[in-house]
């Protein structure tokens, strides 16, 4: 005859084996929909035209972006803002996702969101501070305005030090 175990008292439904089962099931889902909203962005980033409807742009033109409105408008958020630079948290998304389909899980969470914000600040003016190619739609450099302000910023106190005496191409063209 068959040996049931009783949970006297723990309230449980299911049994212990499928509580796990469902959980992995669910941090791989999580871990997909991660993935995919990472792909989503970077695709809404590739996508990205000057002429769709945006928060600083009107029109009643037809939006060319993949993922319509919402892609134009956070397409067009990321790279005035950060450059190229905004492309850093589609990596992230994209990694992270994989990394919990694979059953190996981000560890500190919180202190590499941290980190992410750091480095799109400490990335975005090193893209300005590169030439601008002529394929680059937008007025904000590619290091996006928050990149501008910083490398304007820091080569003017470098110059009030007495550490720069040459302006890099990148600034005021």
């Amino acid at each position: 005859m068959a040996r049931s175990e009783t949970l006297s008292g723990t309230g449980a439904v299911l049994p212990r084996g499928a509580v796990e089962f469902l959980r992995r099931r669910a941090w791989e889902a999580t871990g997909l929909a991660l993935l995919a909203t990472g792909a989503a962005f970077g695709a809404a980033l590739i996508t990205y035209t000057p002429a769709d409807p945006s928060f600083n742009s009107a029109t009643s033109a037809p939006v060319h972006n993949l993922f319509g409105a919402a892609g134009a408008h956070a397409a067009d958020l990321a790279l005035q803002a950060f450059g190229l630079a905004g492309g850093l948290p589609a990596l992230l998304l994209v990694v992270w996702g994989w990394r919990m389909i694979t059953k190996r899980a981000p560890s500190a969470t919180w202190p590499r969101v941290v980190l992410l914000f750091v480095a799109m600040i400490l990335l975005a003016p090193a893209m300005a501070a590169l030439p601008l190619p002529e394929s680059w739609p937008l007025a904000t450099r590619m290091g996006g305005v928050v990149g501008n302000l910083i490398l304007e910023n820091v080569l003017a106190f470098g110059r009030e030090m007495g550490v720069f005496e040459i302006r890099p191409w990148a600034v005021g063209t």
